[in-house]
């Protein structure tokens, strides 16, 4: 059990930088360096604790073990739940419960305001924005995933 909470701990911990690196993501695209520190960081903070140990207790333990029971607690098979939870979750969120009926949007995308919604419907650059919402939170999961994974072995071997 201290083994289990320990890598809960540590697979929740490394979203915060890794969540500091992709919110500086476009800075350092162009050229600008990471981020400051921002007026509601102890939010950002919260929040990125809160669902983190959420969607690792309430998702990715069940599925650890039910993988564990039938000996596919494979890294592999690890990396791979870890990428798919956090897209499956998105997927629902965007396609699921989300009604963008009449909604339009735009947003400053990597230095050139982009529209990602007219009318309803997500423009190319709204697909483009989604795709890399996706592949960010895949890796967050891809990294939580692993450190839980790598660090409940080693508890459970020693």
């Amino acid at each position: 059990m201290k083994t289990t909470i320990s890598a809960i701990i540590l697979a929740t911990l490394i979203q915060l930088p890794l969540g500091y690196f992709f919110a500086s993501l476009e800075g350092l695209v162009l050229g600008h360096g990471f981020i400051g520190v921002p007026s509601g960081i102890l939010f950002y903070i919260a929040s990125v604790l809160l669902v983190s140990i959420i969607v690792i207790s309430l998702v990715g333990l069940p599925i650890y073990f039910a993988l564990k029971r039938f000996m596919l607690n494979t890294t592999p098979n690890i990396v791979a739940v870890g990428f798919v939870i956090p897209v499956l979750i998105l997927c629902f969120l965007n396609f699921g419960i989300t009604d963008y009926e009449g909604f339009s949007a735009g947003e400053n995308y990597y230095g050139t305001y982009r529209s990602t919604f007219e009318s309803g419907s997500r423009t190319i650059w709204g697909w483009v924005k989604l795709i890399e919402e996706m592949v960010t939170y895949g890796i967050h999961g891809i990294v939580g995933a692993t450190i839980f994974h790598k660090v409940y072995l080693k508890g459970n071997k020693a």
